[in-house]
């Protein structure tokens, strides 16, 4: 099973120690399919990483390192105005040899999109923090 898991991921993190706990599949074929959202409530500034992973569980709003790393390979295609934030894909989650679990995020800075790991535990998900869902 683990093997069905990362079969879509890219960045294997298991050279790291890790282990891919939950993956989905890769859902995205178009940037212009999808929008940003904010994963915050109404007078809120941020939230820990459950949270965060609960609310885009329940709105669908999980995509997977699938997507990030598609996202990666179109980045010339990401409007500019979305480089202010940080985009979270919990629709994959790792865990470390700490039993730590972690979800990817893409994160703009020195000029182009980079695959970063946030731990879910300890995480603070602010108001520069974003996920995708498909366009209504």
């Amino acid at each position: 099973e683990q093997a069905n898991l990362w079969r879509e991921c890219q960045q294997d993190m298991r050279k790291e120690g890790w282990n891919l706990i939950s993956s989905k599949s890769r859902r995205i074929n178009s940037i212009a399919d999808v929008e940003l959202v904010s994963f915050l409530h109404k007078g809120e500034d941020v939230v820990n990483g459950e949270a965060m992973l609960a609310r885009a569980t329940d709105a669908g709003d999980d995509f997977s390192q699938g997507d990030a790393e598609w996202f990666l390979e179109h980045q010339n295609e990401i409007p500019e105005d979305w480089r202010k934030y940080y985009i979270g894909f919990p629709g994959t989650i790792w865990l470390d040899g700490a039993r730590n679990r972690f979800v990817p995020y893409l994160y703009w800075v020195g000029g182009r999109w980079y695959l970063i790991f946030c731990w879910l535990g300890g995480g603070r998900w602010s108001s520069g923090g974003r996920l995708l869902r498909f366009r209504k």
